[in-house]
């Protein structure tokens, strides 16, 4: 003999159904929230990536062109010093070579505290550096103790050649940060068109459970009510 469900076992499948709802309602609320996680963290990673090129690989840039300006100033007035004009006096090189010396220690004590992908590089700059300061100061003192035709004989035999080589270290030290300002941007572009497309996807997933789980309490609940009417039908 046939039987008809009982009241309570039908609102057990409904409360069955609800349960199942609040499942897919939490899924959806999840997934939004993972999908923030993700943005703030995409756009976190960016920015910490673009912060690093601004600070590290331009400021490398600047202050080694910094440097080449004032090593080339040092270089400049050392000349004047032996070819001055009437009327401006040596000790106005000698406080513009001083000058240009100091300005060139603290940007490299600047570029000494940064971080170097190629530290050999940097080694071979301040070394450079070194030995042409020490070698300005030895021209000055020749200068000074025995005029102009020795210390225009060493200025050529010595002062050039090291600023001819520090020429070729400032060029190859140039290159190699631009180059690695240049990758560090075409990876952080990269990466940023990564997470825009991954972005992209998980944005859809919110509305894929959403239709999905419509779908499905549909069909539940469309069972639910056939299989109560069909129990109403059914004869004691």
């Amino acid at each position: 003999m046939n039987r008809t469900r009982k009241p309570n076992e039908r609102f057990r499948d409904v409360d069955r159904i609800l349960i199942q709802m609040t499942v897919i309602v939490f899924l959806l609320s999840a997934s939004l929230v993972a999908l923030g996680i993700f943005h703030v963290h995409a756009l976190r990673s960016l920015d910490q990536a673009y912060s690093k090129l601004l600070e590290n690989d331009l400021s490398q840039l600047q202050l080694i062109q910094h440097v080449t300006a004032q090593t080339f100033s040092v270089s400049r007035n050392c000349l004047n010093l032996l070819v001055s004009s009437p009327g401006r006096s040596p000790k106005e090189f000698v406080g513009k070579i001083r000058r240009s010396l100091e300005q060139q220690q603290a940007a490299m004590r600047r570029l000494k505290a940064l971080e170097w992908t190629d530290r050999g590089l940097f080694d071979s700059l301040e070394l450079g550096v070194n030995s042409f300061n020490v070698t300005v100061e030895r021209f000055l003192g020749i200068l000074s103790e025995q005029g102009q035709g020795p210390a225009n004989d060493f200025r050529i035999a010595e002062l050039r050649p090291q600023m001819d080589h520090l020429n070729e270290v400032f060029g190859a030290l140039a290159l190699s940060t631009y180059n690695e300002a240049v990758d560090a941007g075409d990876k952080s572009s990269a990466a940023a068109s990564r997470n825009s497309l991954i972005g992209s996807l998980l944005a859809g997933w919110p509305f894929l459970v959403v239709l999905a789980g419509s779908l499905w309490a549909t069909v539940r609940l469309l069972r639910f009510f056939s299989q109560a009417r069909s129990d109403d039908e059914l004869p004691v």
